[in-house]
């Protein structure tokens, strides 16, 4: 049992750290809407949609309390997972895939 809760908080840690690091993501691509074009306009919505799926991501790490193993590898397969989804539309936000 001690040994999952090690690996436990070390996810947390690790977890905490990526969502900082989208944070810090978000804020240097973050721009005042009013001196936005259309096109600047719509990768500024991307960018507030991924701040909140960001924020929405840590909560989820906060409140997650399991009393089994099993819980918690569901839990970190699943989390892992979306961060990994996360991190890859922080990638593709310069993108435009507008047509």
């Amino acid at each position: 049992k001690r040994a999952y809760e090690e690996e436990a908080t070390e996810y947390r840690r690790s977890a905490h750290a990526d969502i900082d690091n989208n944070r810090a993501k978000i804020e240097s691509k973050t721009i005042k809407l009013e001196s936005l074009s259309d096109a600047a306009r719509r990768r500024q919505e991307r960018i507030e949609e991924l701040q909140r799926r960001n924020d929405e991501m840590e909560e989820r790490m906060r409140g997650f309390k399991s009393d089994s193993r099993e819980n918690w590898e569901a839990f970190k397969r699943e989390f892992s997972n979306d961060m990994k989804e996360l991190g890859q539309a922080f990638k593709d936000i310069g993108k435009d895939n507008v047509k």
